[in-house]
């Protein structure tokens, strides 16, 4: 009799485990499943504007995305191509940085050249922006950009950033402007954006030039997890947990 009431004892207890191991199994799956079964992201490289837009790529831990370019002129002036604009994402001491070379030469009239994207980190770990021209006869830079947020409505000139979303911290837009010859600006935003979408706009009213113009994201390396993340990843971990005991558990019952 006692060896029938142990059987029973024992099978309610592994019941009792089942009923709360499978459900975290299930949340680890789904946690991990994306990672494990989704076509790898390529790194950001050197390219053509043309090759950037509709794709999406990664570098330094942020994901690249929505990638659009527009252009347009007036008095004849002259315009390059998505294909004649080459994008340099790199990585330095202060963040990541994405230059747009070329030779933007307007004799007269006027070229406005607009390039906008998003940059999504991991973690919430971007505290400022900033802009930069290269050697020019004198063209204005624009950056327009939303922390935490999606920029709204088109490009007009002389008109706020304007952006929405619904991030619990806060959306923060933040508006940067230059004019002159290898010049820069910077801005902090009031606390670490977890996601920021960049608009870049060069205007050149003949006779102007420039050769480059881009945009720095700075970077803090000591960011720590969101609420949201660290809780989907302690039911992931009870998951792996409970996989790993019922392997030995199965390794040591053979061995008897």
């Amino acid at each position: 009799m006692r060896s029938v009431s142990m059987a029973v004892s024992d099978k309610t207890v592994s019941i009792g485990r089942q009923k709360w191991t499978f459900p975290l199994l299930a949340f680890g799956i789904t946690l991990f499943a994306p990672a494990l079964f989704a076509s790898p992201i390529q790194p950001c490289s050197l390219g053509t504007i043309a090759s950037y837009v509709g794709s999406t790529c990664t570098i330094d831990g942020y994901t690249v995305t929505d990638f659009t370019f527009s252009e347009l002129s007036s008095g004849g002036a002259p315009l390059l191509r998505s294909s004649q604009i080459i994008v340099d994402p790199s990585v330095n001491s202060s963040g990541v940085s994405f230059q747009f070379l070329g030779d933007f030469n307007v004799p007269s009239g006027n070229a406005q050249y607009i390039v906008q994207y998003e940059l999504d980190p991991l973690l919430p770990q971007v505290p400022g922006i900033g802009i930069n021209l290269g050697p020019n006869d004198p063209v204005t830079l624009t950056g327009q950009f939303c922390g935490n947020g999606m920029l709204s409505g088109p490009y007009i000139a002389g008109q706020p950033t304007v952006c929405t979303g619904t991030s619990v911290p806060g959306i923060y837009p933040a508006t940067l402007q230059i004019t002159g010859n290898d010049t820069s600006a910077s801005t902090l935003f009031p606390t670490l954006v977890t996601d920021l979408d960049s608009r870049l706009i060069l205007d050149l009213c003949g006779p102007s030039s420039t050769q480059w113009f881009g945009t720095n994201v700075e970077v803090d390396g000591s960011s720590v997890p969101e609420p949201s993340t660290t809780l989907w990843l302690v039911p992931a971990m009870f998951g792996l947990v409970w996989l790993r005991k019922k392997r030995l558990a199965k390794a040591t019952s053979s061995d008897r």
